[in-house]
């Protein structure tokens, strides 16, 4: 699969990074063709450091470099990629609020109980629940000679 990028910076450069890693080509764009390539330099110093810390093959970071492209033409992609989706304006529908009742026709409900299987009311629980102050050491005072 091919995958445009564009913007090469930290982010873009990052998501092409883990784009080729997988085995997709990563075509990166940015505000010009020696700036993606920048960009490519800084990513392949990167990587260097992973495998001179052991943390990454050579053979590895060749491959990874080689799914990633900088193209000719700057922000103007010229492989053949999905279309690119257009967002489209939300539709917001505004409902009819129905009229609030009198007060005279609210009535009140009582509140539903309900049992849980603990026997401490919760008046009883209360003081235990509540955590004691922690004492704070003294300070010692620093003196100057």
């Amino acid at each position: 699969m091919k995958v445009a990028v564009f913007g090469a910076g930290t982010m873009g450069s990052g998501i092409a990074q883990v784009f080729a890693a997988k085995g997709h080509t990563a075509l990166m764009y940015a505000s010009s063709v020696a700036s993606a390539q920048k960009h490519k330099d800084k990513l392949a110093a990167s990587l260097a450091k992973r495998v001179a810390k052991g943390k990454m093959t050579q053979e590895a970071v060749d491959a990874l470099l080689a799914n990633v492209l900088v193209e000719e033409k700057s922000a103007a992609p010229t492989a053949k990629a999905a279309e690119p989706v257009k967002a489209e304006k939300p539709v917001v529908k505004k409902a009819k609020a129905e009229p609030a009742a009198p007060a005279a026709e609210v009535k009140a409900t009582p509140a539903v109980e309900t049992k849980t299987e603990t026997a401490v009311p919760a008046t009883k629980a209360a003081p235990a629940a509540a955590k004691p102050k922690a004492k704070r050491a003294p300070c010692k005072k620093t003196v100057k000679k």
